[in-house]
């Protein structure tokens, strides 16, 4: 066996070796970037839950504003309606004792 003839199958196989731990490099790199945009993906996910969820509470407690804001109109209605019917009882009373 010649020894000169063995330079050029070394120098390939570290040619591959090298070739090869580049792919597995950029592998790599693809799967770290992979990663990112799965994590990125569920953090949108999330966001877009948290603003729902958020948005959600805003419309419930906007109606339950609005359900109590309508519930004391109601009351000041009625509290209105019976003082003004105690001021005409009142009224009529002093009318009564003018004619005594």
């Amino acid at each position: 066996m010649d020894p000169g003839s063995n330079e050029p199958e070394t120098a390939g196989k570290e040619e591959e070796v090298v070739v090869e731990d580049i792919i597995d490099a950029e592998i790599e790199k693809l799967k770290i970037s992979d990663e990112e945009e799965k994590e990125l993906k569920t953090e949108a996910k999330k966001t877009s839950e948290y603003i729902s969820a958020h948005r959600s509470k805003e419309a419930m407690l906007n109606r339950m504003e609005r359900d109590l804001i309508e519930e004391h109109n109601r009351e000041l209605n009625k509290a209105i309606k019976h003082a003004k019917a105690m001021v005409a009882y009142t009224q009529s009373l002093i009318e009564s004792m003018k004619k005594v």
